[in-house]
């Protein structure tokens, strides 16, 4: 019997009400550490003319208008600006955290001088951040 790894959550979204965009609709799906591993592998292959973060959007594109796609999907960077606007709001929203939620943490960080409290804490717990 043979391990089958679950398949990451996709999402679908609609372009074709969007002014401007090349394509009618993208899914995406979430990125794993595997992912990352691999579009590091990307990245390398292409002689850095790439970012791990690109490589790792083109890979989290699964289907454009409603056709699967090779991956790392390249028509990506065939995009225009706009279409690959909205790829990337989706890709951090479903990857990452929302503006408001990056907004909340860092207003709630505070200076740090060495002898701190906060220092202490960290020496006594073992962790380092």
């Amino acid at each position: 019997m043979s391990f089958k790894k679950p398949q990451s959550p996709q999402y679908r979204f609609d372009l074709s009400k969007k002014k401007g965009c090349s394509i009618r609709s993208f899914v995406i799906k979430e990125t794993t550490g595997d992912d990352e591993e691999q579009a590091a592998d990307f990245k390398t292959a292409k002689g850095g003319k790439a970012t791990v973060f690109e490589e790792l959007v083109r890979l989290s594109i699964t289907y454009v208008n409603d056709v699967k796609t090779e991956q790392p999907f390249e028509g990506f960077d065939d995009w225009n600006s706009r279409t690959r606007a909205y790829v990337l709001a989706a890709f951090k929203s479903i990857n990452g955290i929302e503006d408001e939620e990056v907004e909340t943490f860092l207003a709630a960080g505070a200076p740090f001088a060495a002898g701190t409290p906060a220092e202490s804490d960290a020496e006594t717990s073992g962790g380092n951040g």
